[in-house]
C-alpha cells in the first residue's frame, strides 16, 4: 500500500508541476516553465501531458527537434492525438521532414 501511495503522490505532483510550468509559459517566463515541466517528466515519465506540454514549448522557442521528439513521446503514450500528431507535423515541416 506505501508504494501505491508513493505513486499517487509522484503523480499528483507531477501533474501540479506540469500544471505550474503551463502557467509559467503563458506568463512568458520559459525558464521557470521548462524547469518545471523537465521536473513532472523526472517524477512521472510516462505523463502525456508534461510530454505534451513540453513539446508546446519547444515548439514557441522554435527548437523543432527538440519538439518533434516530445510530441513523439507524447503520441506513444496517446497514439492518434489530434494536437499531438499536428505538432508534431509543424515541427516535421520546419525540419524539411514532411514524410513523417
Amino acid at each position: 500500500a506505501g508504494s501505491k501511495a508513493g505513486a499517487r503522490e509522484r503523480s499528483l505532483e507531477a501533474a501540479l508541476l506540469t500544471t505550474r510550468g503551463v502557467l509559467q509559459a503563458r506568463l512568458d517566463d520559459l525558464g521557470a516553465a521548462a524547469a518545471d515541466l523537465e521536473a513532472a517528466i523526472k517524477l512521472e515519465p510516462d505523463s502525456f501531458e508534461a510530454h505534451y506540454n513540453m513539446g508546446c514549448l519547444h515548439l514557441h522557442r522554435q527548437s523543432w527537434m527538440l519538439a518533434r521528439r516530445e510530441m513523439g513521446k507524447a503520441l506513444k503514450l496517446r497514439p492518434g492525438n489530434e494536437m499531438a500528431l499536428l505538432n508534431r507535423g509543424v515541427a516535421c515541416y520546419h525540419l524539411g521532414s514532411h514524410r513523417e
